[in-house]
């Protein structure tokens, strides 16, 4: 696990100033599924967010090219346009930090995470953080209302898919769900598993994240208890005008992908499919594309060690 010790010097690695900076995953939040020793030795997973690209590349590349793949060779400018592709994140992956510890991180635009978080552009990052991580720099405060917007943009998106009862286990699967669903690597490189896993030993966590979000939405939600996760189900009212509220509350992209006017879909009984069938377009896409990107980013070698690792995770109990 991530030690304030050991954060500090990952920290210290990288150069210039951070616009926020967080890891995730199985390295720094407990997942059922995995042993203590598995636990111990899970990669950690970190996402680095910078106002510009190009200068910060080029620092970092004068302090730690061997990060870097073969593209390191092509400069700074080369790799912050190519970081641009996808869902506008680079990523050095296998990095190794001591004898026990292997990071990989990704670096994405202040601007590009922000677009993601308030619109699902690409719902790669803005997936992540739709589940509890660990804060290694904090947000400033306009990334923390994009934040808070998508926070709300995904219980919106979940009570639309949920019927009228409903546990806390479920809402938060389902909100969990958003960023794997249509996610071409769930399939290949994860285990099957991985949701339930990554929710059920958070839900506390989950709660913790969620309730000022749902206390907001009290008119058409009822929630037994917000002080603590229990097994009392929750209520939401799934009238015409609350589905309308939840349809216009969704980020920009979703709204696109649904083709068709939101009073209307708002009456079809079938409302929720429309919006898991956008949300799977999402993901299935910017997977895809991101996945293709971090080839050259990785090198070859790196790219076959990480894809094996994922692999073995696939077929593990």
């Amino acid at each position: 696990m991530l030690s304030n010790s050991l954060t500090q010097r990952i920290l210290q690695r990288f150069p210039g100033k951070l616009t926020y900076c967080f890891a995730y995953g199985s390295g720094v939040k407990k997942q059922t599924g995995y042993n203590d020793k598995a636990q111990k030795d899970a990669m950690i997973d970190l996402v680095l967010c910078v106002d510009d690209a190009f200068e910060w590349h080029k620092r970092n590349l004068e302090r730690n090219p061997h990060d870097y793949s073969w593209m390191r060779l092509l400069g700074s400018k080369i790799i912050g346009e190519y970081q641009r592709y996808a869902a506008g994140v680079y990523c050095n992956t296998l990095i190794p930090i001591d004898k026990h510890t292997t990071i990989k991180y990704g670096v994405i635009r202040t601007q590009d995470l922000s677009d993601d978080l308030c619109h699902w552009s690409h719902l790669y990052v803005a997936g992540r953080l739709h589940k509890p991580v660990k804060t290694l720099i904090e947000p400033n405060a306009e990334l923390r209302n994009d934040m808070a917007k998508n926070f709300e943009n995904a219980l919106h998106t979940a009570l639309l898919q949920l019927p009228e009862r409903f546990t806390y286990l479920e809402l938060f699967h389902t909100v969990a769900n958003i960023s794997y669903d249509g996610d071409f690597r769930m399939f290949f490189g994860e285990k099957k598993d991985k949701v339930k896993n990554l929710v059920e030993p958070q839900l506390d966590a989950f709660l913790k994240l969620y309730k000022p979000y749902l206390q907001n939405m009290l008119h058409c939600i009822h929630v037994p208890d917000l002080s603590k996760v229990c097994d009392t189900r929750i209520q939401q009212t799934k009238s015409y005008d609350s589905v309308l509220e939840h349809l216009q509350a969704l980020p920009k992209r979703i709204q696109e992908l649904l083709n068709e006017s939101l009073p209307e879909l708002a009456h079809k009984p079938d409302f929720g499919s429309g919006v898991k069938s956008a949300i799977r377009a999402i993901n299935r896409d910017n997977s895809i594309r991101q996945t293709l990107k971090n080839i050259p980013t990785a090198g070859v070698f790196k790219a076959i060690e990480y894809g094996s690792k994922k692999a073995l995770k696939t077929f593990s109990k």
